[in-house]
């Protein structure tokens, strides 16, 4: 049998590798109903996941180790460190997670272990770099928040547009994989999306009429107030969305179809043009623009296309 403190932390900075551990193992009773206390495996994680955002910040890695609160926080040692190891084990899939594991014990039993061992020791399985994943889930705080829009068109060909904000801006972008669950009147499927970019599209084609899609159905990932919106009819004006809301240093404009801009322009409230762009090469949905030299403040961005023109309003911190 394999003691709680069979590896034990290197460093208080580390303390999660214990505690983490230890309340992830606790969950997985729940998950292989080892557990008399009818709670079931993804309650378990709801309520982890509630802990974890009822504030916008904390990093599991712990920054004051003079501080014995901090040290053993129960919303980021223990929670957060429980539910970042269960997205890592989404995230490089059960084989990679375990065999990880285990080879980690072997290693490092009866020892001591700091985050760069279990890191080293799961991209050894998984065959992969993990290091983005630990630089935004561990050293990083805070949790993503997305809005996402789907749409299906009459060959059930299916278009997901994802859109991301941060609750802390320590990082610029959580890379995640993100499952949805797509529902018809008799069937249904979960589909996980590998989402890198901000406002990434994915076209897929389904074989049933979705009515509506659900978010993260089973409480896999850390999340706050993230939405999952259908769109049926519409026209390009309400195809497009500015993300991030307010923004600091640049926006990304995306629509749901592509076009071509003759021209597009960038002015504050009173109508002032600040910036101008000339007409693009080709057909795109996705615009990327420079905010930093802008004051803060409240801006209008225009596309213009075929005579006519669409604009978005955006706040720059």
């Amino acid at each position: 049998m394999v003691r709680g403190d069979y590896v034990t932390c290197g460093s208080w900075h580390d303390i999660w590798l214990n505690e983490g551990f230890a309340t992830y193992l606790d969950g997985m009773t729940n998950e292989h109903n080892l557990n008399d206390d009818g709670v079931s495996f993804d309650d378990w994680k709801q309520d982890r996941i509630n802990s974890i955002i009822s504030k916008p910040d904390g990093s599991v890695y712990v920054t004051d180790t003079t501080s014995v609160n901090r040290i053993f926080n129960g919303r980021l040692s223990y929670d957060k460190g429980a539910m970042v190891l269960h997205m890592l084990r989404k995230y490089i899939g059960d084989d990679a997670f375990f065999n990880g594991i285990t080879n980690y014990l072997n290693d490092l039993g009866n020892g001591y272990a700091r985050t760069s061992d279990l890191q080293s020791h799961l991209e050894q399985t998984f065959g992969k770099s993990l290091q983005d994943f630990f630089d935004d889930w561990f050293y990083g705080e805070g949790y993503p928040i997305y809005t996402i829009y789907f749409s299906q068109n009459q060959n059930k060909d299916v278009t997901v547009t994802m859109n991301q904000t941060q609750s802390n801006n320590s990082v610029d972008f959580f890379n995640m994989k993100i499952p949805l669950k797509f529902l018809g009147v008799d069937k249904d499927t979960v589909i996980w999306f590998d989402n890198n970019v901000n406002g990434e599209q994915f076209n897929f084609h389904l074989d049933f009429l979705v009515t509506a899609a659900i978010f993260d159905p089973n409480h896999d990932i850390i999340s706050g107030s993230s939405t999952v919106l259908k769109i049926d009819t519409f026209d390009k004006a309400n195809k497009v969305f500015v993300i991030p809301n307010p923004a600091r240093n640049k926006i990304t404009v995306t629509f749901l179809e592509k076009i071509i801009p003759e021209k597009t322009i960038i002015c504050n409230n009173t109508g002032k043009i600040l910036k101008s762009y000339s007409k693009s090469k080709e057909s795109n949905y996705k615009f990327e623009f420079d905010i930093s030299d802008l004051p803060s403040g409240m801006y209008y961005i225009s596309f213009y296309e075929d005579g006519k023109n669409i604009t978005k309003k955006f706040v720059k911190d």
